[in-house]
């Protein structure tokens, strides 16, 4: 994904700020590119040409995921985007992509975020509580601008704000 200009500019004037809301705020954007927004457990946005599924996450820093969801993910699944838009007081700062498969394994093989709950076997166990207890969500955080800075090589970094 390449931003023209007039894409740039339509990033610079949203507020992202508040919570929820954000597949809103960014559906202008991600249509410019054919994606159409979807609500489905594993994402948000599907191009239904390139068949290209796009999993929306916004914060400031840390995010919280319900894990359980990405057990016997598919390799179709493995392979859906994770969209970071970072941001600051509502304005984005930066958008980071990585597939999904990409971000479960970095996560799970690091020590420092396994000890928030982040290995397979936990969301083996979170999965199994979901269907014991389906009004139940087990959510588990990732320090999301840590993760982003340690792992860079991983990401593509799709926007930047210019200082």
């Amino acid at each position: 994904m390449i931003f023209d200009q007039t894409t740039i500019s339509l990033i610079e004037q949203l507020n992202i700020s508040g919570h929820g809301g954000s597949e809103k705020k960014m559906k202008p954007i991600l249509e410019r590119f054919g994606f159409q927004h979807v609500n489905q457990k594993l994402w948000d946005f599907a191009n239904p040409d390139t068949f290209s599924r796009i999993e929306l996450k916004k914060q400031t820093s840390t995010q919280w995921f319900d894990i359980g969801k990405y057990h016997f993910l598919t390799a179709a699944e493995k392979n859906i985007i994770m969209m970071f838009v970072m941001h600051e007081k509502g304005v984005i700062t930066s958008i980071n992509n990585i597939s999904l498969g990409r971000f479960l394994d970095l996560a799970c093989s690091t020590p420092e975020f396994q000890k928030n709950g982040w290995t397979y076997k936990n969301i083996q166990d979170c999965h199994a509580m979901s269907l014991e207890f389906p009004s139940m969500q087990v959510k588990v955080q990732m320090p999301m601008k840590k993760f982003i800075k340690k792992f860079q090589q991983e990401f593509e970094t799709i926007y930047e704000k210019t200082p």
